[in-house]
């Protein structure tokens, strides 16, 4: 009889641990909803823009833009000298960008390129339209230069745009003359058009096999960039077409020489499956074929 007691007694704790198992794990599953991962943002208010109105040069080119993101990444534009230097940019100029990251106290900002100190940069004023700046190099030159201060974007749909993405994986649609599914680790373009070719469909392009996507950059002053593990940039200007829908269009820099048939100036970001999700289109027409092809990349 006392063993029965006991193995009544057993019974009776496993049946309340289990109903109250179930009873935790229901409570998860009310929300269907997956929750998307916080981002970490470091400068939520120090995060600058600067256009130089004046000369700077570093390393045989002309500093002409500083983005300082909220994110403490910064990305500079730089334009080879010409025999007339300029005061904008323009549209025939030879750019270049130069990734780093920085720090900031009070009104002095400290840029590191490769982890190693490029310079300090110290402005007279974080608002308006315009500021002083003051350039000074590891290697002891300096400039004091006018400044033009981009203007933020502060709406919540920017602020949750707005940052350095990694390609978790990317979804590849193909739907008219040629159609097909498929989902890739990452964002390798050579691979994505290597089965686009498989289902029948081309571009009038090649990718070599380092055209991976290493990360996506969004910043509140309309930069939109996306870099590749072959170090050549695509980079230019975004604006929102519908914020309620996430729709965007964009603009490349140099769009002789950046983007690729898989895109066309528009994309919408939204969320999917407990992802950020930044979907990129367009209608491809090649020889005697047209499709639609959509690259959805799920950003983390």
């Amino acid at each position: 009889m006392k063993y029965n007691y006991f193995y009544m007694a057993l019974f009776a704790i496993a049946t309340l641990t289990i109903a109250s198992l179930t009873t935790a794990c229901g409570s998860d599953n009310d929300d269907d909803t997956p929750q998307v991962p916080e981002k970490i943002v470091k400068y939520a208010e120090q995060a600058i823009s600067l256009e130089l109105l004046n000369d700077v040069y570093y390393n045989d080119k002309i500093l002409r833009r500083t983005e300082l993101t909220e994110g403490g990444e910064c990305l500079l534009t730089l334009v080879d000298k010409l025999p007339e230097a300029k005061t904008r940019l323009a549209i025939n100029d030879i750019l270049s960008y130069v990734h780093g990251t920085y720090t900031v106290k009070d009104n002095t900002y400290t840029i590191y390129i490769d982890g190693k100190k490029m310079c300090d940069i110290t402005v007279s004023n974080k608002n308006g339209t315009t500021t002083n700046a003051k350039i000074e190099f590891e290697n002891g030159s300096a400039f004091e230069v006018t400044a033009r201060l981009a203007q933020r974007l502060t709406d919540s749909a920017t602020k949750e745009l707005c940052a350095t993405w990694k390609v978790k994986k990317t979804r590849l649609r193909l739907e008219g003359d040629v159609t097909g599914a498929a989902d890739f680790n990452g964002c390798n373009l050579h691979e994505i058009l290597e089965y686009a070719k498989k289902r029948g469909g081309n571009i009038s392009q090649e990718f070599d096999v380092n055209k991976i996507v290493t990360d996506i950059k969004f910043t509140s002053w309309g930069t939109f960039e996306i870099n590749y593990k072959d170090g050549k940039p695509d980079v230019g200007t975004w604006t929102w077409q519908n914020r309620t829908n996430g729709a965007i269009t964009y603009h490349w820099n140099d769009p002789y020489n950046m983007g690729n048939d898989f895109e066309n100036g528009t994309a919408t970001f939204d969320q999917r499956a407990g992802s950020y999700c930044l979907t990129l289109g367009a209608d491809v027409k090649y020889e005697n074929k047209n499709y639609n092809a959509s690259i959805s990349l799920y950003l983390e």
